[in-house]
């Protein structure tokens, strides 16, 4: 082997010239003798004070001119020495350019590893939200099925307790067959795998994305409470026949009664997710700025009201759908269709008339109707309150009208349901004893506004429940639901006094 040149002085060498000496591409990959090494950066000494304070100069981020070394260094040269054939190779690829397993999703190597990292925090969130990816990166459940998880999970990817992709462009969250490549059916079966171990998976946010459908393999997530796709495309038969495959008239099975709170606004439906009506642990269900004209039995296309029970619902939002006809909905409501019905929001719709039965829906504390063309309640009512609106509808019989418009002929004219039929007799509202009456004439009008205000928000909080990452508990969520109760009796017995 050839004798080593002598290393030039410190001080004969630019700062840019030192610093693509020391950092070399070819010394990256290369290997060499450390005793050699470290006399070579011994007799160099400190870099000047302009290196140090530019920081080091990396191969992504030097141009690619190729910068002559000294003769005879240790780190390469064009003359020959201990690396001069490893010039050839190039730079070793950077993690930017590493491939893991699994669809990466247009992320980089680092950026899998990065969200992994997070998502084995306290909170066990899976965040892969707002970063326009074309396809979900399985890489990152990978990766987290080779880290370990806590106690009692066999890795870090069935303790992920939320997975959120919201604001990218999904068109699915597992790819088709007919995208697999020939001979790819392995890998396919691989990802479903790597979705059935989301054990503890309590919520999947996909909103904001364009979803049209979801894998079946959800169905294998006993845990899975909340399903938030608000924004998507979503077709109401796959997902009926996702929720019910046995048809119709199948009893909800383990998937279907586990679910609490689906959010489903914007997805442009035209007909009601009727498998959803049928959920018995559901109590949030939000259907805004959707397209749904009717309620009809049409718009259930799985059998129409008869089947419908919603035991748990406690929030049930149809707001600025369009709708003008509510069909049998009010009636199956008063009839005790969902018996812990709290919030009801039919408001900018295209109703012309207020089914006085939804008066009649025993716990119903919040009836929400402001911006519909009915004229039955007045404006004066509306400012009042949910409450006052309630108490109004109470308020109205068959024989006056019951806030159903005269019935007009023609094609275009929406169907009303008829006042006669059947429906639960409202509760008999409590007023003021004669005691009571001398001892004043009911709350003032600031104790009524406080009940309102005080009312509204119970009602906001039960609404947005589970919308966030923070949920009420049972015990908390009941002690909300009888403070509602009183403060809407106290406001109706003051609106009869």
């Amino acid at each position: 082997s050839s004798e080593l040149i002598p290393p030039s002085p410190p001080s004969s060498l630019s700062p840019s010239a030192l610093a693509h000496s020391l950092f070399n591409p070819v010394m990256e990959g290369g290997s060499i003798d450390v005793d050699m090494l470290k006399r070579e950066l011994r007799a160099r000494g400190k870099p000047p004070n302009a290196t140090r304070e530019a920081g080091h100069v990396y191969s992504t981020q030097r141009p690619p001119a190729a910068v002559a070394e000294e003769p005879g260094s240790i780190f390469g040269n064009s003359r020959g020495g201990p690396l001069a054939g490893n010039r050839a190779r190039g730079p070793v690829p950077t993690s930017d350019a590493e491939v893991l397993p699994g669809d990466m999703g247009g992320l980089h190597a680092g950026q899998v590893r990065s969200v992994a990292s997070r998502a084995t925090d306290a909170e066990r969130v899976l965040d892969l939200s707002g970063k326009q990816l074309p396809r979900f990166p399985t890489a990152v459940l990978r990766q987290l099925a080779m880290m370990r998880g806590p106690k009692g999970c066999a890795s870090a990817l069935e303790a992920v307790s939320e997975v959120h992709v919201s604001g990218n462009n999904l068109v699915r969250l597992l790819a088709g067959q007919d995208e697999q490549a020939q001979g790819e059916e392995q890998a396919l079966d691989a990802d479903e795998d790597l979705w059935a171990q989301l054990a503890h998976c309590r919520t999947l946010d996909a909103a904001q994305n364009a979803l049209s459908a979801l894998p079946e393999v959800l169905r294998l997530l006993p845990a899975l409470r909340k399903l938030k796709l608000s924004g998507n495309r979503i077709d109401v038969h796959l997902l009926d026949e996702l929720l019910l495959p046995d048809g119709p008239a199948a009893r909800p099975d383990a998937f279907l009664s586990q679910l609490q709170l689906v959010d489903l606004s914007e997805n442009n439906l035209r007909l009601l997710p009727a498998a959803l009506l049928r959920a018995p642990a559901l109590h949030t269900l939000v259907l805004r700025r959707n397209k749904l004209a009717s309620l009809g039995d049409d718009s259930l296309h799985l059998g129409g009201w008869r089947h419908v029970s919603m035991p748990s619902l406690t929030y049930l939002d149809l707001s600025a759908n369009g709708l003008a006809d509510l069909a049998d909905m009010p009636h199956v409501l008063a009839n005790g269709g969902a018996p812990e019905l709290l919030e009801l929001d039919l408001s900018d719709n295209e109703l012309h008339a207020i089914p006085f039965a939804l008066g009649h829906v025993r716990s119903l504390a919040t009836l929400l109707v402001a911006g519909n063309p009915q004229r039955a309640i007045g404006r004066k009512v509306l400012e009042l309150g949910p409450a006052a609106v309630l108490q109004a509808l109470r308020n109205m019989t068959p024989a006056s009208g019951g806030g159903l418009t005269p019935r007009r002929s023609g094609p275009d004219t929406p169907p009303t349901r008829s006042s006669s039929a059947p429906f639960s007799a409202p509760p008999t509202l409590p007023r003021e004893s004669a005691a009571g009456a001398k001892a004043g004439a009911g709350p003032s009008t600031e104790e009524r506004a406080a009940a309102q205000k005080r009312l509204a928000e119970l009602s906001e909080g039960l609404r947005v429940d589970g919308v966030g990452r923070a949920t009420m508990s049972n015990a908390k969520r009941f002690a909300v639901k009888k403070e509602i109760a009183k403060l809407t009796k106290e406001l109706g017995s003051a609106l009869d006094g």
